[in-house]
C-alpha cells in the first residue's frame, strides 16, 4: 500500500511537471508570435511609411490683423476656378476673389492668417477649392474658412499640381515627393509608381490622366496602364524636350507644352509638334489649342493633314499661327480660362478678358475702357506700388526715399508719399544684395554683377573689377568709423577697402582671411568683424587680426550670414547654427536651447531700439530684447517665412520677405 502511494506521487510529480513544461512552451510559442507579430506590424509600416506623407491640419477663420499691412505690388495671376458664383485666382497676392460683374470682393492673404502669399495650383471640388501654397503645403477654402495640410518636414510636402477627379479623389504633385493622392491624414504614392520627383502639370478625367514632370518628360494614365513620353524616342514617340510646362486637352487630342514646343498626342501616340522653338507657359483648347509663349499668343494650325513621319517635323510656317496684332494678349500667360462668352488671361501682369482669343482685343480684367497697350505696364496709381514681391534689401535715403532691392529685378525708390521715383532695372542692376546709405547722400547698392554708387537718384558709379574692385559678386557695404570716406565691400573673393569712391586696398584668404567668401560685416568698438564662409574674421588698422571658427570659439556653424552690434554685444547669425553673441572680452553665449538652431539669412540682421531683428530662412522673425534678455517670434502675418531684409522708421516696421513686403506699426507689437 505504502509502495502504491509513493508509486502515485511519483506520477503526479511527472504530471505536474510535464504540464509546467508545456505551460513554458506555450508562454515561449506565445511571445514568439508576439515578437513575429510585432516584428511584421512594424516591417508593414515601415514600408507603409516609406509610401505616405502624414500630414497635419491646422483650421484657419479669416481675420485681419491689426496694424499689419501689405505693401501693393505688380499682380501675378497663377489659375483661376469657378465656385458658388464666384471666380477665385491664386496670385502672388494670395487668394483673389471676384464677383460674376468682375467686382473683387475679397482678396484672403498672409494677414488673414494664411501661410503665405504665394499661391499657385488650384482646382475645386464639390465643397470647396483647393490651393498649392508651395512648401507650405495643401490648403482648401470652403467659402468660409480655410485648412491647411502640412508635412513636418516642408519638403515632403511643397505642392507644385493638382488635379481634382470626378471621382472626388484628389491628386497631389509635388517637387520632391512625385505624385501622392490625398487621403486627409495622409498623402500616399501613386500606383503604379512614377519615377519623377518633380511633378509640374496635371491634366485630366475619369477616362485618362496626363503628368508632366520637370525633367523626366510625361507619362499618360489609361486604363490603369502607364506609358511615358521623353525627348528620347520610344514606341509612342517623343517629346520636344523633357521639361513639361503645360497640358490641354482630352482623350482624343492632348497636347504637351515644353519649353521647346508642342507635341500632340493621339490614341497613345505621338501625332505632331507644333510651335518648335517656342517656349510654351500655357495651352487651352478653344476652337483651335492656343499656346500662350514667350513670343506671345498663338494657334496651333490642327487642321493641317501633316503627321510626324520617321521623325520628320511639319514646316514651321504650317505649325502654328501668331496673332501678333494689336490686342494679341499680354506677355506670360500662366493660364486661360473660359469666361462670359470669352476668356480670361492669368498673367504675370494682371488679369485680362478677351471676347475671342484668335480675333478680339483685350482689356483689363475689372477695368472697362482699358486697352492692352495701357493695362500691360504696372499699375503705379497706389503708393509703393511694387515692382515683385522677392525682396532683397531695404534702406532709407537721408531724404526719407525708401529703397527696395529685389532679387531679380533691379531696384525701386519711393519718395515718403509712395510716389516711385524710378525702378531702375537693366544688365547690371538686376540681382540686388544689400543696400547702405552713406552720410554723404549717397546709397551704395550691392549687386552681383558690381557695386553701384547712387547719388540722390542718378547713378553716378559702377565699380568693378576694372575700377579695382577685388571681385564683381558683392555681398554688402559697410561703413568704416562712422563716416563716408572709408567703408569696405564685401565679395566673393575677399575685401574692398574705399576711402572715398576709390578701392584703395583689397583683402583675401592669403592675407589671414577665414575664407574668401565674405557675407556680412559689423563694427565693435575699433574692430571690424567680417562673417565669411569659413568663420568670423576680425579687421584691426587695415589688417587682419585673427580668427573664429567653430574649432576655437563659441560658433555653432562656419558659416556667417549675419553680423550686428548691441548693448556691447556682437550677435552672430549662421546658416543652420541658429544665433550666437559674444562681448569684448571673447565671452561667448550660445541661444539654441531657446529658440533653436536655423538658418539665418544674408544680412538679415538689424538693431532698432535696443531689439535685434534677425531674418531666418524658414522661421520668420527672431526678435531679441535686451532689456528684458527675452526672445520672441514673429511669424503671423507675414508674406512668408523667409525673411531677408527690415526697414525701420518712427512708427513703424519694414519687413521683406521673398514674397512680398510687409509694413507693422510698433503698437502692433
Amino acid at each position: 500500500m505504502r509502495a502504491l502511494t509513493i508509486s502515485g506521487r511519483t506520477r503526479l510529480l511527472t504530471l505536474a511537471f510535464g504540464l509546467l513544461l508545456l505551460l513554458g512552451a506555450g508562454l515561449a510559442l506565445l511571445r514568439f508570435k508576439r515578437s513575429v507579430d510585432q516584428t511584421l506590424t512594424s516591417s508593414r509600416q515601415a514600408v507603409a511609411d516609406r509610401h505616405a506623407v502624414y500630414l497635419k491640419s491646422k483650421v484657419i477663420i479669416p481675420q485681419t490683423r491689426s496694424g499689419f499691412s501689405l505693401l501693393p505690388a505688380t499682380l501675378q495671376a497663377r489659375e483661376g476656378v469657378f465656385y458658388r458664383d464666384h471666380l477665385f485666382v491664386t496670385s502672388n497676392q494670395g487668394l483673389l476673389q471676384f464677383d460674376l460683374s468682375v467686382r473683387e470682393v475679397r482678396r484672403y492673404t498672409a494677414l488673414d492668417g494664411l501661410p503665405g502669399n504665394h499661391l499657385t495650383a488650384l482646382v475645386k471640388t464639390a465643397d470647396a477649392v483647393w490651393m498649392a501654397v508651395g512648401p507650405q503645403g495643401l490648403l482648401n477654402f470652403n467659402g468660409s474658412q480655410f485648412e491647411l495640410f502640412y508635412a513636418e518636414r516642408a519638403s515632403d510636402f511643397e505642392v507644385t499640381a493638382l488635379l481634382a477627379l470626378p471621382s472626388g479623389e484628389l491628386w497631389v504633385g509635388t517637387k520632391q515627393r512625385g505624385l501622392l493622392v490625398f487621403r486627409g491624414e495622409s498623402a500616399i504614392d501613386f500606383t503604379p509608381t512614377i519615377s519623377a520627383r518633380f511633378i509640374t502639370s496635371l491634366q485630366g478625367d475619369h477616362q485618362q490622366a496626363a503628368i508632366g514632370t520637370f525633367n523626366e518628360g510625361a507619362w499618360l494614365y489609361r486604363q490603369g496602364i502607364l506609358t511615358r513620353f521623353a525627348k528620347a524616342p520610344g514606341e509612342s514617340g517623343s517629346l520636344l524636350d523633357d521639361q513639361v510646362t503645360a497640358i490641354a486637352g482630352g482623350s482624343e487630342a492632348l497636347y504637351i507644352g515644353t519649353p521647346l514646343g508642342v507635341t500632340e498626342i493621339r490614341n497613345g501616340k505621338v501625332s505632331r509638334n507644333f510651335a518648335e522653338g517656342l517656349t510654351i507657359h500655357s495651352l487651352a483648347i478653344a476652337s483651335k489649342p492656343m499656346a500662350a509663349t514667350d513670343q506671345g499668343l498663338v494657334s496651333l494650325n490642327v487642321a493641317a493633314t501633316n503627321r510626324l513621319e520617321v521623325g520628320q517635323p511639319l514646316p514651321a510656317e504650317s505649325q502654328h499661327t501668331s496673332l501678333k496684332k494689336p490686342g494679341a494678349g499680354p506677355a506670360r500667360i500662366n493660364s486661360l480660362l473660359p469666361f462670359s462668352g470669352g476668356w480670361l488671361a492669368l498673367a504675370d501682369a494682371g488679369i485680362y478678358y478677351t471676347d475671342s482669343l484668335e480675333h478680339g482685343g483685350w482689356n483689363r480684367f475689372g477695368k472697362k475702357d482699358s486697352s492692352i497697350r495701357q493695362a500691360s505696364n504696372a499699375d503705379l496709381s497706389e503708393p509703393f506700388q511694387l515692382a515683385d514681391t522677392n525682396i532683397s534689401a531695404l534702406a532709407f535715403d537721408q531724404d526719407q526715399n525708401l529703397w527696395v532691392g529685389y532679387f531679380d529685378r533691379g531696384l525701386d525708390v519711393f519718395d515718403p508719399r509712395g510716389k516711385r521715383l524710378i525702378h531702375h532695372e537693366d544688365d547690371r542692376v538686376f540681382c540686388v544684395n544689400h543696400l547702405l546709405a552713406l552720410p554723404n547722400g549717397q546709397m551704395a547698392v550691392s549687386t552681383a554683377n558690381g557695386l553701384a554708387v547712387y547719388s540722390g537718384t542718378l547713378l553716378r558709379l559702377f565699380i568693378t573689377e576694372k575700377q579695382g574692385l577685388i571681385h564683381k559678386a558683392v555681398a554688402m557695404t559697410h561703413r568704416l568709423g562712422g563716416t563716408a570716406d572709408r567703408w569696405l565691400a564685401a565679395t566673393a573673393e575677399g575685401i574692398s577697402l574705399f576711402e572715398g569712391n576709390r578701392p584703395v586696398q583689397n583683402l583675401f584668404a592669403l592675407h589671414g582671411l577665414a575664407n574668401n567668401h565674405v557675407y556680412c560685416a559689423s563694427s565693435l568698438g575699433q574692430r571690424t568683424y567680417l562673417g565669411t564662409l569659413g568663420g568670423i574674421s576680425v579687421l584691426e588698422q587695415g589688417r587682419i587680426a585673427f580668427s573664429w571658427n567653430t574649432a576655437n570659439s563659441g560658433l555653432a556653424a562656419n558659416w556667417v550670414n549675419g553680423l550686428a552690434a548691441l548693448d556691447g554685444q556682437l550677435f552672430v547669425g549662421t546658416y543652420g547654427g541658429g544665433i550666437q553673441s559674444v562681448d569684448a572680452d571673447g565671452q561667448w553665449r550660445d541661444y539654441s536651447a531657446t529658440i533653436g538652431r536655423f538658418e539665418v539669412n544674408p544680412n538679415a540682421m538689424a538693431v532698432d531700439g535696443g531689439r535685434l531683428y534677425t531674418g531666418t530662412l524658414d522661421r520668420g522673425v527672431q526678435i531679441y530684447e535686451t532689456s528684458q534678455d527675452h526672445w520672441k517670434q514673429l511669424r503671423e502675418g507675414l508674406p512668408s517665412q523667409n525673411v531677408t531684409a527690415f526697414g525701420f522708421t518712427a512708427d513703424s516696421i519694414l519687413i521683406g520677405t521673398d514674397r512680398g513686403l510687409v509694413k507693422i506699426q510698433r503698437n502692433a507689437f
